[in-house]
């Protein structure tokens, strides 16, 4: 991991966070977990996610960083109530903030309409290079694929493999919670749907 983030350090000019500084410092992660096994804040994993944006194969780079800091488990857990940034991006290449609820990418027939989903519905959906670079980090084979990187992943994001039901029900779910919210705009809600 030290090698990666040496990388990133110098390859591609990123100013590390503190807490990434001493990783990249070590001469492996196990030396430095040996002596403090600690998961990464959300403020510096938010720090670092910004300046990854934009960068020649980001998908890649983003799915070997989340590989490497999920297998040595410093990744910080879902925080469904931060607004700050995860390592995961959407087909925007926007970072996915950690109180979304991830979805794996799209398919064709379904793009249209959730792209009309209204701004309320709080749901996002995992980049397709991204989705693709992290079956492979992840040695995610086979028809349950998308199944097997949920699994890995559970911990860190909401992430749900796209299934018509369970965004139907997201949908639902964050419908009644807005018109609990806002009982004097229901209607319009509803017709937003």
């Amino acid at each position: 991991m030290s090698d990666f983030l040496y990388d990133l350090q110098y390859s591609y000019s990123i100013k590390l966070p503190f807490e990434f500084c001493k990783i990249a410092k070590a001469n492996s992660a196990k030396l430095l977990n040996g002596n403090c096994k600690q998961k990464f804040s959300i403020k510096a994993i938010s720090g670092l996610s910004e300046q990854m944006s934009g960068l020649k194969n980001e998908e890649d780079l983003r799915a070997k960083l989340i590989w490497l800091l999920n297998k040595e488990s410093l990744l910080p857990d879902v925080d469904n109530s931060s607004q700050f940034n995860t390592l995961f991006i959407d087909d925007n290449k926007q970072p996915i903030k950690y109180s979304q609820e991830v979805f794996t990418h799209k398919t064709k027939d379904a793009k249209e309409n959730v792209d009309k989903l209204p701004t309320f519905v709080n749901v996002n959906f995992l980049n397709f290079k991204l989705s693709q670079s992290l079956l492979k980090e992840f040695n995610c084979e086979g028809d349950d694929r998308y199944r097997q990187l949920q699994r890995e992943l559970k911990e860190v994001l909401s992430l749900h493999s796209y299934e018509p039901m369970s965004l139907i029900q997201k949908i639902i779910s964050d419908t009644k919670n807005i018109i609990a919210k806002e009982p004097t705009h229901k209607i319009n809600n509803v017709k937003l749907i």
